[in-house]
């Protein structure tokens, strides 16, 4: 059978399992979902021109800090069109997310394929399509799937015109990856990284690097959004609404209780949430930056300086689990990759058959694990309390 074919096949076994989960929606609401669909309905009822007063309440009531703020322009206009669509409900939003998980899925298979093989597109999609983070995130009104989808294809669309030296995908990663900071503003947090990785290409691997390529990672993109951002609400509200974004972790009492920790809190919530993947994942980081630099890929060297990066950055930050969704898709790619050597040293003839009932068993133990906390135990925002009194690590 053709590889698209089944990577179909695999896209609508994961819709099928996921749908069963939308009938616990409706009775959990987070205020996050709330602010959401009332941004979305407040624009549909004034058009664009009613950022303008989203901007100002945000900005000027102190009551509104604490919540989804009103720069998160391009998901606020994606759910507009969408709620317009299929009406005004939670459940609708919900479906949005749900959407955002599939074209993930699709866009992941494509790159990879791209980068890697099609087999292995098709076993690394498995493991996507089952993350329970992921699953989680498309049951849920609010912008982490749209988030992920869109700074996925932001890290592909970058490593595609830096490898390639592309004008056209240089724009496209450009308009991508400034509608990825409208979608949700944490996404400027990457300007720091394309920047890092153009550098490490230019004085480690040596390659030849533009001046233009530092442009369009970070000043274009910066620049651009915040242009947009004075346009549709002012530049008094803009920079009021920075300085509430970077105060917030200080004055939120949810934040303050629930988002603190160490540095390697995302890793245990990640080793809460899916055992197996971050134990393979982390273990291939530590295994390949031991290797020889003759026996480096680009790609793989571009993920594990994110996943590092990632991790640093946001530990700075207030932590949940879900704000750093995007390192989802690394650590099962680098999971993929300790279980193939695994296959072939055990089965050299058959390593493609015992390598498919690895990766089948990993995603059934993973949706069992999302059933066990997102279902089961209800748990809406997988912060490191909820998941680990779920686990009866503590009570």
């Amino acid at each position: 059978m053709d590889r698209k074919y089944l990577f179909f096949l695999v896209l609508a076994a994961a819709i099928t399992v996921l749908s069963f989960g939308f009938k616990f929606n409706t009775h959990y609401i987070l205020p996050d979902e709330d602010y959401y669909l009332n941004y979305a309905t407040y624009i549909n009822k004034y058009g664009i021109e009613g950022f303008s007063y989203l901007f100002q309440q945000y900005s000027q009531d102190r009551a509104y800090s604490a919540y989804p703020n009103p720069f998160r322009i391009g998901y606020i206009l994606f759910s507009a069109s969408w709620l317009r669509i299929f009406g005004y409900s939670f459940l609708s939003l919900a479906y949005f997310s749900f959407f955002c998980y599939c074209l993930f899925l699709i866009v992941s298979f494509y790159f990879i394929r791209k980068y890697f093989s099609e087999d292995f597109a098709l076993l690394a999609v498995i493991l996507l399509a089952f993350s329970p983070l992921a699953m989680a995130m498309a049951r849920r009104a609010i912008s982490e799937s749209a988030y992920c989808l869109l700074s996925t294809l932001s890290l592909w669309l970058f490593l595609d015109y830096v490898r390639e030296d592309s004008n056209p995908k240089r724009i496209a990663f450009f308009f991508t990856y400034s509608f990825t900071i409208l979608i949700k503003e944490t996404a400027v947090l990457l300007c720091p990284f394309f920047f890092l990785f153009l550098v490490f290409r230019k004085f480690i691997q040596k390659k030849q690097i533009k001046i233009k390529d530092f442009l369009y990672s970070a000043i274009f993109p910066l620049a651009t959004v915040f242009a947009l951002y004075v346009i549709l609400g002012g530049i008094d509200n803009t920079i009021r609404i920075i300085g509430i974004i970077i105060n917030s972790p200080k004055t939120s009492i949810y934040a303050i209780t629930y988002g603190g920790g160490p540095w390697y809190r995302y890793l245990i919530d990640y080793l809460v949430l899916s055992p197996a993947t971050t134990i393979l994942g982390t273990g291939f980081i530590f295994h390949y930056l031991c290797l020889h630099k003759k026996e480096r890929r680009e790609e793989v060297d571009y993920f594990i300086l994110f996943f590092i990066y990632i991790l640093l950055v946001f530990n700075l930050f207030t932590k949940n689990v879900r704000y750093v969704i995007n390192l989802d898709m690394p650590l099962r790619i680098f999971s993929l990759f300790v279980l193939t050597q695994i296959s072939r040293q055990i089965s050299k003839n058959n390593y493609r058959l015992l390598l498919a009932g690895l990766v089948i068993a990993i995603a059934l133990g993973d949706l069992i694990n999302f059933n066990y906390l997102f279902l089961t135990h209800e748990i809406n925002d997988p912060v490191s309390f909820a998941l680990l009194k779920a686990k009866h690590i503590i009570y």
